[in-house]
């Protein structure tokens, strides 16, 4: 597949910009569609081709898919706040209905549809997450996770009108190269290196899989070159508890600071003032009702068919948090 013509959305996001430098890697010949004035600062040096659009806008899309072989599609919003369902709607559903169009019009020989394990239905605890292509938004935990879910409807509509694509599903994405700030967690990071310290880490008995952005992008090119069409790939990690995270910050930095375990509840509640407050001051809040939700919900993971398909692999959770606080440090 070398030597081919890729477009690749979402070129400068946390795993965009890392996916690009090793398909740039690989000699492949790669156009880039950002937004028009987007901060290109993320791939920097790289030899790619860039096309300026919106994914909301179908000509832009069109125009930027047109004479590519394959594409690669991971533009979308990324929300952990309220009230954001229409614009998600736009972003995510709108913009993956475009590629989807595009894709079939312009003949692209392979989609590389890359979502997020929120679009996928969550089992009862005690019950893991498999590969499928069963979508419930409805059932769906947030507006963000009823967006990504319902786009993935939307490429799987793709798929039955013969456009051959493949599905990525990661999990929290962790490690070096965000760019953009965009990573709550990579966010919750430099936050602990810029704290006191005297001051204390506190916790609640949550956990979430956290994958290193590495390894999905080295996963994503694999199901580039060796997935089945229509199939899902689960490109997850480790699973770590909120106290566990803390622990590595403080091990892969050297710097030691008090752990205090709260409640759920006061946790959920100091969301809930976080979100009332933003609301105010019109800053992003640093935590939301939504992602302490997410903390306490399911996070097993099997990914053993992605690893048996594709020989996927993954690193570490303290190997990532080293890598990324030595790169915080650059």
């Amino acid at each position: 597949m070398e030597n081919k013509k890729i477009l690749v959305t979402g070129a400068t996001g946390h795993i965009g910009n890392v996916l690009v430098r090793k398909l740039t890697a690989l000699d492949m010949d790669i156009r880039v569609f950002v937004l028009p004035g987007e901060d290109l600062d993320p791939i920097e040096g790289l030899e790619v081709e860039v096309c300026t659009g919106d994914v909301t806008d179908y000509k832009s899309v069109f125009d930027a898919v047109k004479g590519c072989d394959f594409v690669f599609h991971l533009a979308s919003m990324i929300s952990i706040e309220k009230g954001k369902k229409d614009i998600l709607g736009k972003v995510n559903v709108g913009g993956a209905k475009n590629i989807v169009e595009a894709c079939l019009s312009n003949d692209v020989k392979r989609l590389v549809y890359v979502s997020s394990v929120h679009a996928l239905t969550e089992p009862p605890h005690g019950t893991a997450f498999v590969e499928n292509t069963d979508f419930e938004p409805d059932k769906l935990l947030g507006d963000y996770a009823w967006s990504k879910a319902t786009a993935s409807i939307e490429v799987k509509k793709g798929v039955d009108r013969g456009l051959d694509t493949v599905f990525a599903y990661p999990s929290g994405i962790v490690g070096p190269y965000d760019n953009r700030k965009t990573n709550n967690l990579i966010n919750t990071v430099r936050s602990f290196l810029e704290a006191d310290k005297s001051d204390t880490l506190r916790y609640f008995e949550g956990e979430y899989d956290y994958v290193d952005v590495r390894d999905v992008a080295d996963g994503i090119i694999k199901a580039f070159q060796k997935g089945e069409s229509g199939m899902s790939y689960l490109f997850t990690g480790e699973k770590v508890t909120v106290k566990q995270m803390f622990e590595t910050f403080m091990k892969a930095s050297g710097k030691n600071m008090k752990l205090k375990r709260i409640s759920y509840r006061v946790a959920y509640a100091a969301a809930y003032v976080a979100e009332a407050f933003s609301k105010l001051t019109k800053k992003k809040p640093s935590l939301t009702t939504y992602s302490v939700a997410v903390l306490k919900s399911n996070a097993d993971f099997d990914n053993s068919f992605t690893k048996m398909k594709l020989g996927y692999k993954s690193r570490s959770f303290e190997e990532s948090i080293r890598d990324t606080i030595e790169w915080l440090k650059k």
